[in-house]
């Protein structure tokens, strides 16, 4: 199984950031932040190209996370992957993925396509990527070539 390390939040200094607010259910959520260990390699675009590790947050009600803190120390090394999975529905403030060398928003069903990172630890899952229309719509304004949430 592959592994995934804690690291603190760099914005906070932090293992875990608590969200603004509470949720529907009336609790105080946040998250902790996992990365992968090595950097990824693309094979699809005919170059080898080395991409960043990617980096996801893992959320817990705050009532949750004081029982299992001592779990999660920065660096500790946990089972599990992140993979991405890209849908024509927004979520949050997520900004459509753009092809970043024509500025086009990629388009699925001639619907923008988001991206989100999330971590599991069924090893059988991997990225799910939508088909791309050949023809993209223009830029929106706030698109972004590797957007993602947190999730």
């Amino acid at each position: 199984m592959e592994t995934v390390k804690v690291i603190k939040n760099s914005q906070t200094n932090e293992i875990f950031t608590k969200n603004e607010g509470v949720g529907k259910d009336g609790k105080q959520y946040g998250f902790i932040l996992v990365s992968e260990l090595n950097p990824r390699q693309d094979f699809e675009s005919g170059v080898v190209r080395v991409l960043a590790p990617r980096t996801t947050a893992i959320a817990f009600s705050e009532e949750s996370w004081e029982k299992v803190k001592h779990l999660y120390t920065e660096g500790k090394l946990i089972p599990g992957k992140i993979i991405f999975e890209e849908s024509t529905e927004q979520k949050g403030n997520t900004k459509a993925l753009i092809n970043p060398k024509t500025e086009a928003v990629l388009t699925s069903g001639g619907n923008p396509i988001y991206r989100y990172y999330k971590f599991t630890q069924d090893s059988s899952r991997g990225d799910v990527k939508l088909n791309r229309d050949s023809v993209s719509a223009p830029v929106m304004a706030g698109a972004s070539a590797e957007s993602g949430a947190l999730s």
